[in-house]
């Protein structure tokens, strides 16, 4: 944007340098708030994928447990110390996943 200033009021050209001087360090500081409104999309972005990641994880964490459960009832060959293993382990998976998800905004 130039300004005619000498035409609308007649100010000298000390004072126009000054004027676009201020103008041009106005672009920067615009440029530098697009940067950083960039910036935050992207921060945005990999926030919201680590959260649908973390859900997933959950999900995939309930089957496991389910399906430990459910061999457990069946009373697969494995033994009920090694399927509870295995279920406690899903639950730790599960609780740090949640602590995870809570630390997400």
């Amino acid at each position: 944007m130039r300004l005619d200033l000498h035409h609308h009021f007649g100010i000298d050209a000390s004072t126009e340098a000054k004027f676009n001087e201020i103008l041009a360090m106005l672009r920067g500081i615009k440029h530098q708030g697009d940067r950083i409104m960039g910036l935050v999309e992207d921060i945005t972005a990999k926030l919201d994928a680590a959260a649908g990641s973390i859900a997933g994880i959950g999900v995939d964490v309930t089957s496991l447990k389910d399906q430990i459960e459910a061999l457990i009832l069946a009373g697969s060959g494995a033994t009920t110390e090694e399927l509870h293993g295995l279920l406690d382990k899903a639950s730790a998976i599960a609780d740090s996943a949640a602590a995870l998800d809570l630390t997400t905004p």
